[in-house]
């Protein structure tokens, strides 16, 4: 009988001894010896090259008149350690074997020394066409030179990290790869190899492409939007200017020979002249926040405010309206932009305002990557199911008679604080009034 089974045979007993027969056993030893002296607790460990044992429990030494020596536990078997590595080994393969990423690895040559269903799925080679065949035919014929200068590099000892390259399939299509090759510390028959793990990126690239291609075509398009509306703006300031003057000339040189429909007439073709004069000033000003390049440069905000506030120092006094600061920063940006911004913010919050007093409240605070800046008041407020639309160029939530405008003024603002790389949005109650937030940056770009 071999050592392995004796073994085996041994640890299906040990195993089998129930606890209490080990117990009761010691107990009577106990009792015929007296009684307990000297208590050791004991780890053992029995290994033999196929298995091996732990012994847990005590060492004791018990008697009066003689000495006893007596182990008290229990055998139990331990796990191989190397079998446990086999597993984890014959795991892995299997992890790197199913995987659908591409998994494979080559020798210094460029020789494949193996190739896994993720590679077979990508590329179309069954392991039998691919092993021991050179990696330069999984390269297109104009790129073998590039594969040539990687492995220069690999033989060096630098890896290739996220590196991205066109790769050529059985079939002839070509693919896009992200991949990883690193050295592989351990040896195989005595010559290093390096381990490729990639992934086919070629669906991403294209519809990175795409989003490109309609961005480069949407910024066309609103370029050529911009340039119509500056020049359509602009052309129509003329006739309009010629409608308006001989209407004015009209009433002043016939207004005692008109009777009262003509004289209103005559004021609502001036009440419309006058609104589309705002509505193509408005245009005018809207295309040229576009059309103009920012000049960047240190803008001190409180300053930008303090000279708006003393330009509607009218309006200001005439609405009876106060007008609180907090601290405000030093900022990055277009400072005419940047005053058009509040002054925007600051002439919506007094044309839109209550009985009661208005109160206008501008502050700012400070985040991690940037500033947020809010322009609060009490006015009257809007429904919350409408705070979307009033960025929106000519989108307008009251009639011509109660708040008369162009409706672009917060489009404006929009374009603007997008323009310097930050956001704007609304919160209010209605009735209760406004607060209008936005970003600027603290650090970075700005477009």
């Amino acid at each position: 009988m071999t050592g392995s089974t004796e073994l085996k045979k041994l640890t299906w007993l040990i195993d089998w001894i129930p606890e209490i027969a080990l117990s009761v056993a010691i107990f009577l030893c106990l009792v015929l010896v007296w009684e307990l002296r000297i208590h050791f607790p004991l780890l053992l460990r029995f290994h033999h090259p196929q298995a091996a044992l732990k012994f847990q429990g005590s060492f004791y030494i018990v008697g009066a008149t003689s000495l006893l020596l007596a182990l008290v536990g229990i055998f139990r078997p331990l796990l191989p350690q190397r079998a446990m590595l086999r597993n984890s080994d014959a795991r892995f393969a299997a992890i790197a074997r199913e995987s659908d990423d591409v998994i494979f690895s080559v020798d210094v040559s460029g020789t494949v020394l193996s190739w896994n269903r993720g590679a077979e799925k990508t590329f179309g080679y069954a392991p039998n066409e691919i092993l021991g065949q050179s990696v330069l035919r999984l390269a297109p014929a104009e790129h073998h030179h590039d594969v040539q200068r990687v492995y220069e590099k690999l033989r060096k000892g630098i890896p290739l990290v996220n590196y991205e390259a066109w790769k050529v399939t059985k079939h002839g299509e070509r693919i896009l790869l992200a991949f990883t090759v690193s050295p592989v510390t351990e040896e195989r028959k005595g010559k290093p190899y390096f381990s490729v793990v990639g992934r086919n990126i070629t669906d991403l690239h294209r519809r990175q492409e795409e989003v490109q291609i309609m961005a480069s075509s949407l910024s066309e398009s609103n370029q050529e939007l911009e340039q119509f509306a500056y020049l359509a703006s602009h052309d129509l300031q003329e006739p309009l200017r010629m409608i308006t003057g001989y209407l004015t000339l009209v009433h002043q040189r016939y207004q005692h020979q008109l009777d009262k429909d003509a004289e209103e007439f005559i004021g609502f073709a001036m009440g419309g002249a006058k609104r589309m004069k705002r509505l193509i000033d408005g245009l005018l000003n809207y295309s040229r926040v576009g059309r103009s390049s920012l000049s960047l440069g240190t803008v001190e905000i409180a300053s930008v405010v303090n000279d708006i506030t003393f330009q509607l120092k009218d309006t200001i006094h005439r609405a009876n309206a106060e007008i609180s600061l907090g601290e405000l920063p030093t900022v990055s940006g277009d400072e005419l932009q940047l005053s058009q911004l509040f002054q925007n913010l600051i002439t919506n919050a007094l044309k839109f305002r209550r009985e009661s007093k208005p109160h206008i409240q501008i502050g700012c605070e400070k985040r991690d990557r940037d500033w947020l800046f809010f322009v609060a008041d009490n006015g009257i407020g809007l429904d919350i199911m409408q705070q979307d639309r009033i960025f929106t160029m000519f989108q307008r939530l009251h009639s011509q008679e109660e708040y008369p405008g162009s409706g672009i003024g917060l489009a404006v603002c929009k374009k603007i604080v997008e323009r310097h790389g930050g956001g704007i949005w609304v919160t209010s109650t209605e009735g209760q009034g406004s607060t209008f937030w936005f970003t600027l940056p603290r650090v970075g770009s700005v477009a």
